[in-house]
């Protein structure tokens, strides 16, 4: 009988499979390798500070500190470059903004996140910087199609994959195990992204559908290493390729790519930018799993013990699960304490009515 049944192996799931199999577990994976899943459409871009507020994200130095000792740990045992650790140069707004970055850098939690300076290569842009601009310290690129398909062909080596969509028609668990399509295992840990909407035993949890929308464009010759953000983000990929995005949308969650977002993120550039020439590579649409309270989904059903989840990492999914995964295994092969403000627990009193 296996350990574990995985279902989805995104980013969550195909990290925490990765997580499981190292410290011995037998697995079983279930994913269709969607064309619309998450990670074919995210930028792969991640850092520890959120603007609005110029404040370290949520548990930032165990995040951050996981995140590059995962990626590096990993492209040197593959001998794959698809990680880098950049900068993300942020454009000031206002005079007041500018004044509170100035301030914030100079606070002892801050100062090795934040830096007043603005790298040449990005004063070389052509760019409309009324205001300055600041860098974040702390950040970094996954090439994510080609971490998740080598991830996926590692797990494929040590784990059984169905390469097919989840069906609860051919599911069905007991207090001893759980069952589908002739495997039985232990336990089973839904990793599915949006698809928890659907999802019968978890789908009482407060997540919400972000659709995004980013744009590939031809790059005019520009040459810097850091990530640009103004607002949207802007890097040079791995094709040399400009990628710029993200828009969000919370009504219409299709797949479909729209003239609307790709205007909208247009008039931001040429908003920004003393260039107008933009030449259009592609554009891609996908759906993000996001919660109400901005934390991610860990933990075991209430109910049902030997079904799990782990979800709504939302759209810093590529920074989160490093260190969330290697939590969420550590929960389960040795029951240590998930972070309270990541188990679903926190959810139960007000959406789970038997508690």
């Amino acid at each position: 009988m296996l350990d574990y049944l995985v279902v989805g192996a995104g980013l969550a799931g195909g990290i925490l499979s990765h997580r499981l199999i190292e410290a011995g577990k037998k697995i079983a994976i279930i994913d269709d390798d969607s064309p619309h899943a998450a990670y074919k459409v995210a930028g792969g871009i991640w850092n520890a500070i959120t603007f609005k507020r110029i404040l370290k994200g949520w548990m930032a130095d165990e995040l951050t500190s996981e995140a590059h000792r995962f990626y590096n740990q990993l492209q040197n045992s593959w001998n794959l470059d698809f990680y880098q650790a950049k900068k993300t140069v942020r454009a000031f707004s206002s005079t007041v903004f500018q004044n509170d970055w100035l301030a914030k850098s100079n606070e002892p939690n801050y100062s090795s996140y934040l830096s007043d300076t603005c790298p040449e290569e990005i004063k070389n842009l052509p760019l409309k910087l009324p205001f300055g601009c600041g860098t974040v310290n702390h950040s970094g690129y996954v090439n994510l199609p080609v971490f998740i398909q080598t991830l996926r062909q590692h797990l494929g080596k040590k784990a059984k994959m169905l390469n097919e969509s989840f069906s609860f028609e051919n599911f069905s668990f007991s207090e001893n195990n759980v069952q589908y399509k002739g495997l039985k295992a232990k336990s089973i840990i839904f990793c599915e992204g949006y698809e928890l909407v659907n999802n019968p035993y978890f789908n009482w949890l407060p997540m919400k559908a972000t659709k995004g929308e980013v744009l590939t464009l031809k790059n005019p010759g520009w040459k810097f290493e850091s990530i640009f953000n103004n607002g949207k983000h802007l890097l040079i990929d791995s094709n040399n390729h400009l990628n710029v995005g993200a828009t969000f949308e919370w009504k219409d969650l299709d797949y479909k790519c729209t003239e609307k977002a790709k205007e909208e993120l247009l008039n931001h550039l040429k908003k920004n930018f003393l260039y107008s020439d933009w030449e259009l590579i592609d554009q891609k649409a996908g759906i993000r799993p996001t919660v109400s309270d901005r934390r991610p989904l860990t933990g075991q059903h209430p109910k049902y013990k030997n079904l799990y989840i782990f979800n709504g990492l939302g759209t810093k999914g590529v920074y989160t699960s490093p260190w969330l995964s290697k939590m969420m295994c550590e929960h389960l092969c040795a029951n240590n304490k998930l972070h309270p403000e990541s188990d679903i627990r926190r959810f139960l009193k007000k959406h789970y009515p038997i508690f």
